[in-house]
């Protein structure tokens, strides 16, 4: 369940399992979107340069791939030294086993405007800062999706406020 002072409400959802809570009200993970939501995807395609004319060929672009990173942080929850170093080496375990590189995940994230965007995506690499307090960490984590366009969930009367639902009117006759 997303926290309070998240920016955008997030999920991820493995392929092999249930949603991992990467926004904890209690903090002991909290990822942010930060690139790939706003950013284009790449694409595959050239221009052809042909030796001896000026300009180039215009060629077909097609949409690639979506590289998306979620950053933040982790650390353990609890009383006692104990139960936060114990509770923050669950929480490493569970991210490694969600962002498995093996795996597909679903990202969903709640926009300004309300809506759920959905991509699936693979984890590429999952970079560790450095430990300098025992128990918290800083995480970085970057996925590709080859599936480069966001999928909505738009409600119906969004759709009707937005005006590209048609919504008949029958006049007394």
């Amino acid at each position: 369940m997303p926290n309070d002072v998240a920016i955008r409400p997030l999920t991820v959802t493995p392929s092999s399992g249930p949603a991992l809570d990467v926004q904890r009200s209690d903090f002991g993970i909290h990822l942010e979107i930060t690139k790939g939501l706003d950013e284009l995807a790449t694409v595959r395609g050239t221009d052809v340069i042909v030796p001896g004319l000026t300009g180039r060929i215009v060629r077909n672009r097609v949409k690639d791939v979506r590289t998306i990173e979620l950053s933040g942080h982790v650390q353990g929850v609890g009383a006692t030294d104990a139960l936060r170093l114990a509770s923050y080496r669950g929480f490493v375990v569970a991210i490694g086993a969600c962002f498995d590189p093996t795996l597909t995940v679903t990202i969903g994230v709640v926009c300004e405007d309300g809506v759920t965007r959905s991509l699936a995506a693979r984890p590429h690499v999952l970079t560790w800062g450095p430990e300098g307090i025992p128990g918290l960490r800083t995480l970085n984590v970057a996925l590709e999706s080859t599936d480069p366009d966001w999928t909505t969930a738009l409600s119906l009367p969004l759709l009707q406020q937005l005006g590209t639902v048609f919504t008949p009117t029958i006049s007394g006759a």
